[in-house]
């Protein structure tokens, strides 16, 4: 009988999500191997079943979960989870988003950027600071980028 398909979820210890992603894999016939920044706010049967990493260091990352592998897939539940996604998956052998394009996403300003050099249409954007006037921000008030 050929083993479940073994899915990797990066996520961080806050994110409610992990139950549903836990619930829809044993749904699906799935096994979830969850890999979160550990700490003290983790529920004591999630942090039983978690692979604790730090999300700031992809290398040690991917010398605890290269071991638990092969895995058919990875997903991730958050900004800093998809960036270390984005780095170890080469290493595990999965496909996933490049760790560049899963950093882009954490700057909207950034991202808008990308898209607009990109030629795809994207609405009117720019970038102010926070002590900006009021002068100045009620130029823009009533342009519609559509």
């Amino acid at each position: 009988m050929p083993s479940a398909p073994r899915v990797l979820l990066v996520a961080p210890t806050t994110g409610y999500q992990v139950a549903r992603f836990q619930a829809a894999a044993a749904s699906a016939g799935v096994e979830l191997i969850l890999a979160t920044d550990c700490c003290h706010q983790l529920e004591a049967t999630r942090a039983q079943e978690a692979v604790p990493i730090r999300f700031d260091n992809a290398k040690a990352a991917l010398g605890a979960l290269k071991p638990l592998g092969p895995f058919q897939g990875i997903t991730a539940v958050g900004d800093r989870a998809a960036v270390l996604a984005a780095q170890v998956a080469p290493g595990l052998g999965v496909r996933f988003h490049s760790a560049g394009a899963a950093a882009v996403c954490h700057d909207k300003f950034e991202f808008k950027q990308v898209v607009a050099a990109a030629d795809l249409p994207t609405p009117w954007f720019e970038r102010y600071k926070a002590d900006a006037s009021r002068h100045r921000l009620r130029r823009h008030r009533n342009t519609r980028a559509c």
